[in-house]
Order: structure tokens, then sequence, then C-alpha cells
């Protein structure tokens, strides 16, 4: 079993984590004024004492405990530390997550915003600041509490990678692990595969994992080579062995470089720039300006390409560098479904109204901006199974349902199909091309949609002139939709590249 402390936000995040297992689990706070919505976790309120926690734990044969409360709150941790090393309890530490200051390199057990000190906590303590590097711990301590686990994306990986060389490059230290930002801002840790010295360049590599996600990438070496080079200012991200090279438009990315997407990219830059300005002051004179080169390579990468729809879509000789949230979410299995169930539980017994359901990190990002002020429990992740979402919806009487929908999985709905998986279904030309004569585009716009290798180029391609394209999609999407959800308000945003939207509801 796992105890978490905390009446924090921070307690909450914890609770809804292991609320994911649908496994029993305990969750104390001095006072009951909070609402905690769980499904399986057992609520506890008071006050514990060293003795009543120790014989709590032995008592409910506790395994793991997370410490969430608030970082002042020395009594609370100094009882779990006591109980920790009394009975051999190894305990997570979810720590307050304070805003970075910009000339301090990111730390914890340091100071929050107003430049208090916090509480030292114990060595042994595990710390986390998010809800992904929870759940990873979780998972490694406990590999049945989740029935699935969750990895990282081959642009967490290679980042890792990359800035584990370049401090062991300017530093001389030869790293087992090392933290990296994720795109949500969250740290979390990485463990290095392998290290190579050699005159001036630093090789680390990290194996991916992909958790149980079923995808031909997992297991394989992410290799990052760093070096300083003084002929150029910034950081220049190089294709080695295994990456693939794009050669054709529509990616977002240009003809010719590798094939590393815009958030791994984003991601290696902040980390790289971050690792220079922490040891500026340690560099040579001749190296305070310099740039880095970073080659990134996976030895097993073309032979494992063929595999995906890269050769489909013009990138040749490689794997892509991938990953839009750092995090991999297993979503083709009956446990991904059972999550949209236990989510829209939850948003149930907090008696909220309206839900919003959206495929990932990318199109939460854009929806949220347009519900800033709904719970974070209203949003709910359904993957490919949209279907199923909505039913689930639908069951529990939700009087109004939201869905954000890229124009990747929608041009896959448009045409009927609920699950939107590619494995299941791919995108089909000549049903676009049929819809974009419906509403009239221009030979020139049908023959360019004939040429397209993602659906996403569509936004690129049909002029503001004939973007009553999208509206048309828009509402194919929810004439697919609404049979599955009769008795409520059901809205689609079809979001663009951009986050923004064409919306169709029920008054439309």
């Amino acid at each position: 079993m796992i105890l978490i402390f905390g009446d924090t936000k921070e307690g909450r995040k914890a609770a809804a984590v292991c609320d994911q297992a649908a496994k029993p689990f305990y969750y104390s706070t001095t006072g009951n004024a909070r609402k905690v919505a769980m499904a399986a976790g057992i609520r506890l309120t008071g006050v514990m004492d060293e003795a009543y926690m120790a014989s709590f734990c032995r008592e409910r044969n506790i395994r793991l405990i997370v410490d969430a409360a608030h970082p002042f709150a020395e009594v609370i941790h100094q009882h779990i530390a006591a109980v920790s090393e009394q009975l051999h309890i190894p305990v997570i530490r979810y720590e307050r997550n304070y805003p970075q200051r910009k000339k301090d390199p990111p730390a914890f057990n340091s100071c929050d915003e107003t430049n208090v000190k916090r509480p030292v906590l114990p060595s042994s303590f595990l710390t986390v600041n998010g809800e992904n590097g929870l759940r990873k711990i979780i998972e490694n301590f406990f590999p049945s509490f989740f029935e699935l686990k969750t990895g990282y994306t081959t642009g967490a990986c290679a980042t890792a990678a990359a800035k584990a060389a370049l401090m062991t490059l300017l530093t001389g230290e030869k790293l087992a692990s090392v933290d990296i930002r994720l795109p949500n801002r969250e740290l979390v840790n990485l463990p290095i595969y392998a290290l190579t010295l050699e005159e001036k360049k630093v090789s680390c590599s990290v194996l991916k994992d992909g958790g149980d996600d079923p995808d031909v990438t997992n297991g394989l070496e992410i290799i990052a080579a760093v070096q300083l080079n003084g002929n150029h200012k910034g950081v220049h991200i190089l294709r080695g062995e295994g990456v693939g090279v794009v050669t054709l438009p529509g990616l977002g990315l240009k003809v010719g470089e590798p094939a590393v997407n815009k958030t791994p990219r984003s991601m290696i830059k902040r980390e790289i720039k971050g690792v220079m300005s922490q040891y500026r002051d340690k560099l040579p004179g001749q190296y305070l300006k310099t740039g880095v080169d970073i080659t990134l390579s996976v030895p097993k990468g073309e032979k494992v390409a063929v595999k995906t729809f890269n050769p489909r879509l013009g990138i040749m000789g490689g794997i892509s560098i991938l990953g839009t949230s750092g995090i991999v979410k297993p979503f083709s299995s009956d446990a991904f479904i059972v999550s949209i169930h236990r989510g829209m539980q939850i948003a149930k017994a907090l008696n909220l109204e309206h839900i919003i359901i959206n495929s990932g990190a990318k199109s939460e990002l854009f929806i949220k901006k347009q519900y800033p002020k709904t719970c974070e429990q209203a949003f709910i992740h359904y993957g490919s199974y949209i279907g199923e979402a909505i039913k689930a919806a639908s069951a529990l009487g939700f009087k109004r349902l939201t869905m954000g929908i890229m124009i990747g999985k929608a041009v896959k709905l448009a045409e009927g199909s609920l699950d939107t998986h590619s494995n299941k279904v791919v995108m089909n030309k000549d049903f676009l091309i049929t819809v974009a004569r419906e509403v009239n585009c221009s030979e020139t716009t049908l023959d360019i949609i004939r040429n397209i290798t993602m659906a996403r180029q569509l936004w690129e391609t049909i002029p503001l002139s004939e973007h009553g394209f999208f509206i048309r999609i828009t509402r194919m999407c929810h004439d697919v939709c609404k049979p599955l959800f009769p008795d409520g308000v059901l809205e689609i945003l079809l979001i663009n590249e951009k986050g923004e939207t064409f919306k169709i509801d029920n008054t439309d």
C-alpha cells in the first residue's frame, strides 16, 4: 500500500496519480476542509505523531510513503523520516515547484521566490516535482501497481544524452543520470547508459524507455556526441547514423535537416544553454562565446525506420526524434480505455457538468486557453479512443462535452472512424478531395491535396478563401459524434498548429 501525506496542491496531484491505478491507497490530511475526489483512495484525517504513524504503517503494510506536505511542515517531515528509517520504507518527496529565477540554476531544497530558506529534507528522500516523475518512481518500486507503465520520448532521451555529454565535457564528471525539464517545466531524471570520452568531444547515450507502449523504438540507444565549436554561436543539432533526414516539405522542418521535431529541438537547446550558463565561469576564455555542436545518432535507427511511417513521409535513413510532452503514455490497450472511464468518474464525483476531452498534451495546451478557469479534472485525454470517451461522458450524464481535435485525427473521424489509431486507419486523400470539391475548392488546391504527406499540411495548402473546407470537416466530425451524446450539448473544436479553432456545436 502507498501512504500520501499532505493537504496541499501537491498532495492532491499525488492522489490523482495514484488514483489512475484503481487500486487502494491512503491519503492523509490533518483536517477534512478540502474535498478530494478519489475513486480508489482512502481518506484519513487527523494528526499522526511518530508512534501512531509507525503503528499504522506496520498494520496496513505500507511499502511506500509520498511526502507532499507543505515545505515548512517540519514536524511531519521529521516523523516521516524517522518512520522511514525505522521500518525501511522508501519516501518520495513531492516538492513544491516554485518559479525559477533566471539567475538561479535549478535546485531542490534551496529557496522559494521570497528567498526564504526551506527546511532541508533527508538525503534518503527521492525528490520529484510533478506527476510524471512521481508515477515513474512508483512504477519502479511497484511494477504491478499501474497496469501499464509510462516511458520517455526519443526527444526526452536525446535531451538527457546531450545535456550529460556537455556536462562531462565541461567538468570531467561522469554522470550516472541527469535531470532535464519537460515542456511543462517538470524536472525528471533519466539514467545514462554509456559514455565515451574523446579529445574535445564527449558522447553519452540513453536507452529509449517506451514503457508499455508498443513502439518499435523501445530499447534503442539514443546517442548525443557533443563538442564546442568556436566557428559559430548557439546550438547546432546535426544528423548522425540512424537519424532520418527530411526530404519532403510539410513536416515543419526544412528539407535536408535532421528529423528532429520542434519540441525536442527546443528541449535540447534550452538544456544546453542552461548548462553553458551554469558553467560559464569555469570555461576557458576562448570558449566563453563558443557554439555547441550536437550530433544525434541511433545505431539501429535505419533498420527500425522501415517499420514506421517515415519512408511514406519522406524521412529517409533513420527514425525521427519526436515528442510533444517528453512522456510516452501507452494508448493502445484496454487499460487506457479504463483510464478514460476513471477520469470521467472523478469529474462526476466533483459534480462537474462540463467535460473537455482532447487527444493529448498539445491539443490540451491549446484548449485550456479557451477554458482557463475550468478545473483540471474536467480535462481528459482520449488518445485515439474518441468513441469510448464520448460514450462514457454520455453514460454519466454530463450536460456538455467539448472535444478538441487536431487535423490529423479530424480527417479520420470525419470519415466515420471513432478509433483514430494509425494502426487502424490512415488519412484517405480521396475522401479529402471529395470534401474539397463539396466546398468548391479550386483545382489547384485539389492537386496539392493529392501530393500531401501529412494532414497538417492542409493548413498550409488551403488558402483562407477556401477555409470552408475546415468548417465542413468540423461539421462532419460533429455529425459522427452526436449520436453518441444525444442528451447534451456537444462542441467540436478543430485546432490548427497555432492554437486557433474552428467550432461547431448543437446550435450550428
